[in-house]
This record gives C-alpha cells, sequence and structure tokens, in this order.
C-alpha cells in the first residue's frame, strides 16, 4: 500500500504532534444500520491505542497505522487536510 500525506497535511501534523511524536492512525468507520452509506476513514494524530490490526506504513517521515479492517484493502491512501467554516482536520481518501 503506498500512503501519500499532502505538504498541508504534514505542516498541520507538525504543528500539532505529541510529544514529538509523528505518527498518524487511519481508521476504519461503521455504521450500523442496514442502508448506511460507506463512511471515509478517520485520521487521528498519534499511534493507535491498540496496533493489533493496524498496518505499519512509512510515507514522508510519518509513521502511519493503517486499519487492517479498511475494505476493499486500497492500494493508495492519501492523507490531506480539509477545511470547513470553523475548523479544519486531517482526512484520507482512497485512490
Amino acid at each position: 500500500m503506498q500512503v501519500q500525506i499532502t505538504p498541508e497535511a504534514l505542516a498541520f501534523l507538525d504543528a500539532r504532534r505529541l510529544g514529538g511524536d509523528r505518527s498518524l492512525t487511519v481508521a476504519a468507520q461503521f455504521v450500523t444500520s442496514c442502508c448506511g452509506p460507506s463512511l471515509p476513514p478517520v485520521v487521528a494524530v498519534g499511534r493507535p491505542a491498540d496496533p493489533d490490526g493496524f498496518h505499519l506504513v512509512a510515507a514522508d517521515g510519518v509513521e502511519v497505522y493503517v486499519d487492517g479492517l479498511l475494505e476493499p484493502s486500497p492500494e493508495r491512501l492519501v492523507v490531506e487536510l480539509s477545511h470547513y467554516e470553523k475548523y479544519s482536520e486531517l482526512t484520507a481518501r482512497v485512490s
């Protein structure tokens, strides 16, 4: 799997990293209904509390923990910074 982190997302991460830790967690989200849409992965600064089930991928000097439950397993994952009216957050998209 290839992980790309945009320059804007790297700057956001560097401004918020915890104790010098340069890592991200990309976790799957699940909807518990019969008709819900699939949701994009959640991106969090830092390592997962329990790394079992995550694949460690190095990208741009960052340790990226990718949830093994992402289906189908993406060939390429792009972490970028998304802007909303009152805040910004890291997001991931499969390409």
